[in-house]
């Protein structure tokens, strides 16, 4: 091997190995971003409800004890347990669901929360194979907070969650 190459090899090995540590760690400044992004949030939340994800999935992103407001037309939550319940009931109607994003803004609130407006086009098949399609609107306040699920605050909390049908 002559000098050249042996120059060229080291190059290389050292250019691939910071490469690799760069992208190590703007994959780690990524997640670190997305955990307090409130639109990539807003967007994870939407998958999970697309997905009829088990509301064990959603616990993470939720404050203990009594919610600050949370409700959908006609049906007021209070708490985590009582929407272990609405979920059970409504995931146990719907074979599929899809929230597609028609406009999405975020406005910081101050004191680390924000507030994400949410329109959708909404699109569900229950379980007896019915369809229905219907514009919907969420609004969420969203913040810093731990929780049971999350103790050490590593992802937004809901602490206001309003689903309407315009």
């Amino acid at each position: 091997m002559n000098l050249l190459t042996l120059f060229l090899s080291s190059v290389i090995a050292i250019t691939a190995s910071g490469c690799a540590t760069s992208t190590a760690q703007m994959e780690k400044a990524s997640a670190m971003k997305s955990a307090q992004d409130p639109e990539t949030f807003a967007r994870t939340w939407l998958g999970l409800l697309d997905s009829l994800a088990p509301v064990e999935s959603f616990l993470r992103y939720l404050p203990d004890g009594d919610f600050e407001q949370w409700s959908y037309p006609d049906v007021e939550i209070k708490n985590t347990e009582h929407l272990k319940q609405f979920f059970t009931k409504t995931w146990g109607m719907v074979k599929s669901q899809s929230n597609q994003i028609t406009q999405l803004t975020v406005s910081p609130l101050g004191n680390g929360r924000s507030q994400i407006e949410i329109d959708v086009k909404w699109s569900a098949t229950t379980a007896q194979g019915q369809s229905f399609s219907r514009p919907l609107h969420y609004s969420l306040t969203v913040g810093r907070g731990s929780s049971l699920a999350d103790p050490a605050g590593v992802e937004l909390k809901v602490f206001r969650y309003k689903m309407t049908r315009p």
